[in-house]
């Protein structure tokens, strides 16, 4: 099981990897920090009136991409599957409950189970 410091860890050590998989566990623990350092961007964007989101977006949006194709391809889905996102309401519906699927035990076509061999 990959724990908070570890999960962010690979996130930004395979920013540009779009290979490989990624547990339940590693995404939703990269997705959370990022959420940590979205929120109080947010804040300071509204209180400062300084566009600090965007910076802060700009530099999450690539490994949370790569953390997502990996997860996605844990479950044994393409990661062209984040085009769901593009149809409003039910693809983000769509997507969660492939986020949310459990990934395959054994290898398939995209690589090992997270954690079994040398993932990183």
């Amino acid at each position: 099981m990959v724990g908070f410091s570890e999960a962010v860890k690979r996130g930004f050590a395979k920013t540009f990897s779009w290979e490989g998989r990624a547990s339940r566990a590693e995404y939703w623990w990269f997705y959370l920090f990022c959420l940590g350092c979205l929120i109080p961007s947010v804040a300071l964007t509204a209180v400062w009136e300084v566009p600090v989101v965007l910076p802060v977006w700009l530099f999450l949006f690539v490994p949370t991409l790569g953390v997502f194709v990996r997860r996605l391809h844990d479950c044994g889905l393409s990661g062209w599957n984040w085009l769901w996102t593009c149809v409003p309401v039910i693809g983000i519906i769509v997507l969660l409950a492939m986020l949310c699927k459990r990934g395959d035990p054994e290898d398939n076509e995209y690589g090992w189970p997270p954690g079994s061999r040398a993932d990183w």
